[in-house]
C-alpha cells in the first residue's frame, strides 16, 4: 500500500477568490475524486485550524494500491484539472509518498 500526503499554504487571495473561498473550493474537488478515479483507495481532506508560521493550511491523505495505482491516479484528467486549480490558488506545496 502507498501513501500519499500533500499540504499547501494558500494565496491570501487570488484573482477571483479570498483563500477561505479557494479552501473551500479546493476540499470539495477533491472530495469528488474518489468518485472518477478507482485508483484512489481512500481519501482524506482537512483544513488545519492551528495557527503557525510553520503549520500548512490544508492536507490530503490518499491511499493507494501501489505505486502504479499512485501514478495512474496522479496522471488521470481529472487529477489534472484539481492540479491546475491548485496551482493558481496555492502558494506553496509539500508531498511525501510512501509505502506502508
Amino acid at each position: 500500500m502507498v501513501k500519499h500526503v500533500v499540504m499547501w499554504k494558500f494565496r491570501q487571495q487570488t484573482e477571483d477568490n479570498s483563500a477561505e473561498e479557494n479552501k473551500t473550493m479546493l476540499k470539495q474537488k477533491l472530495e469528488e475524486l474518489p468518485a472518477v478515479i478507482k485508483e484512489i483507495d481512500s481519501l482524506e481532506v482537512g483544513q488545519n485550524f492551528t495557527v503557525s508560521p510553520a503549520a500548512y493550511e490544508m492536507v490530503l491523505i490518499t491511499t493507494h494500491k501501489d505505486r502504479e495505482a499512485l501514478k495512474a491516479y496522479q496522471v488521470h484528467p481529472k487529477h489534472q484539472e484539481v492540479v491546475a486549480f491548485v496551482s493558481e490558488v496555492a502558494s506553496d506545496r509539500v508531498v511525501v509518498d510512501f509505502e506502508f
